[in-house]
């Protein structure tokens, strides 16, 4: 589960950065997103809707505090990977058209 995993990567670097959300961290956030039921990220809608998302202020911080412990985190740094990818690829598409 990639959602699972995002979780436990987060909480991994979360604990070796000093923050103890206790032992049963997992399985409460997957609780919450659980009680969430079927929907659209903000993410994906900001991307449907050519707005830049926060993917930064959410990935990206995770991924400076994982390096700052020396710590990998393969599930974040695909997602984030992706998502910056997707937001290249919207911003190229969106200057393109304004070009023509």
């Amino acid at each position: 589960e990639v959602i699972r995993s995002l979780v436990e990567e987060g909480l991994a670097v979360g604990n070796k950065s000093g923050f103890d959300m206790g032992p049963d961290f997992v399985t409460y956030a997957m609780n919450y997103f659980a009680k969430g039921g079927e929907h659209k990220p903000s993410i994906a809608l900001d991307l449907e809707m050519g707005r830049d998302s926060e993917i930064e202020e959410h990935c990206g911080a995770i991924l400076k505090m994982a390096e700052a412990v020396s710590l990998e985190i393969p599930v974040t740094t695909t997602i984030c990977q992706l998502m910056r990818g997707l937001e290249r690829q919207r911003k190229m598409q969106k200057r393109q058209t304004t070009e023509t």
